[in-house]
């Protein structure tokens, strides 16, 4: 596939997003709802009582941000055109798997970033981030969204329906919190859990986006973690590519 025929794609995947209700408000409205939720939370929280309960909570909404908006935005859109024999109709061409999916990543990883820019201002206007930090959230957070997305791919390969995905990701979002330590602090769980746990992309991203915006301390260096989040990205795409189908009849 040539790069003027992927731009096209790409093109009409941004095009689909926006003119589709339902994938505009999975990839651009739900993840704004995450973060007017998580805000709210810390503000009655902090009239409590508690102190800087926003800065502990915004890395935790970010990451459901992020999630969100390459799940929801991402996984029912790619079902749906399989649905539609969309799919079917683009199988005959010369495209390549790979090349289908990855065409579904331009805008989304675009909106995911304009996200990030968005927590970013917000938590440097109230003194959360100090700017030396910003550089390491923003490739922490680049390296999760292509974490996320390439999970996203796996998903909308193997999901049946766009039904079955939308009762699917709500689990597969939470899943990935917990595991991240954003449900249930690491620390508190026995140190076999924490030792496996720590090790997998969703604990690196929250790490990362703990240390960075609530300025708690990290147990990894950050290219250590940008490492297992891409190698998994890889990982997870090449799978991908392997189970994909493009008919529902093939499946």
């Amino acid at each position: 596939m040539t790069g003027n025929s992927f731009r096209t794609l790409a093109l009409a995947n941004a095009r689909e997003l926006i003119r589709d209700r339902k994938t505009a408000f999975a990839a651009i409205v739900m993840p704004l709802f995450f973060l007017v939720l998580f805000l709210a939370v810390g503000y009655f929280v902090n009239r409590s009582g508690e102190a800087d309960a926003i800065r502990m909570l915004l890395p935790t909404a970010l990451f459901f941000m992020l999630g969100s908006m390459s799940f929801f935005g991402t996984v029912s859109p790619a079902v749906d055109l399989r649905q539609r024999r969309t799919l079917r109709l683009l199988s005959t061409t010369p495209l390549r798997k790979i090349a289908f999916l990855g065409s579904l990543a331009p805008v989304r990883a675009l909106v995911a970033m304009g996200y990030v820019a968005l927590v970013v201002a917000f938590a440097t206007a109230f003194g959360y981030v100090s700017p030396v930090r910003i550089p390491v959230l923003l490739v922490s957070a680049a390296a999760g969204v292509a974490f996320f997305l390439s999970l996203g791919f796996v998903l909308a390969a193997v999901l049946p329906s766009a039904e079955a995905a939308n009762n699917t990701l709500s689990l597969v979002l939470v899943l990935m919190a917990f595991l991240g330590g954003g449900v249930l602090p690491l620390r508190s769980m026995p140190e076999g859990a924490q030792a496996v746990l720590g090790w997998l992309p969703p604990a690196r991203l929250m790490e990362t986006f703990r240390h960075s915006i609530a300025g708690l301390p990290a147990q990894h260096s950050p290219w250590s973690s940008w490492v297992i989040m891409l190698g998994a990205s890889a990982l997870l795409t090449m799978l991908a590519t392997r189970v994909f189908s493009w008919d529902v009849d093939a499946r």
